[in-house]
């Protein structure tokens, strides 16, 4: 079943703060790059990633969102860690606040050529420590606490 909880949930509460799980992914090309995206809501750099919806698994998350935000298919996913805790709380732009529960895969694309799509403005493959600085405070968080810089 294909819903779009996260939209269904703020209809209810509004922008009030929810506990909402999601999937970030480490995708590396073959020359160890990794794929970002700047996103359309704050303009920063994220990983792929995006919302769990009612009925899907992490893994189907994680695929799904990759390629509706870059573009890019992914097979194979390995578990790098969850990210949870008082240092992921998150206030959206629009005024949204979450406190974001993120399952961060890794994998390899099919395909290497990405494409902003959806929640995207820009593409880019790069390193953590290149993109550290305009790094968004839930991919940094992430970042920081999977030991990538």
């Amino acid at each position: 079943m294909t819903t779009n909880y996260v939209r269904h949930l703020r209809a209810l509460v509004g922008s009030s703060p929810v506990i909402l799980t999601g999937t970030s992914v480490v995708v590396r090309n073959e020359g160890g790059q990794i794929l970002f995206q700047r996103r359309s809501d704050n303009g920063l750099w994220s990983l792929p990633g995006g919302m769990l919806e009612m009925g899907d698994s992490l893994e189907d998350t994680a695929r799904r969102e990759v390629f509706e935000e870059v573009g890019i298919t992914v097979q194979s996913l390995a578990l790098l860690g969850v990210v949870s805790g008082p240092e992921c709380f998150y206030r959206y732009p629009n005024g949204d606040e979450v406190w974001n529960v993120t399952v961060v895969f890794q994998s390899e694309p099919i395909a290497q050529n990405p494409t902003a799509k959806d929640e995207s403005l820009e593409a880019r493959w790069s390193t953590f420590a290149s993109m550290q600085l305009n790094l968004s405070p839930p991919t940094r968080t992430a970042a920081n606490k999977l030991g990538f810089f």
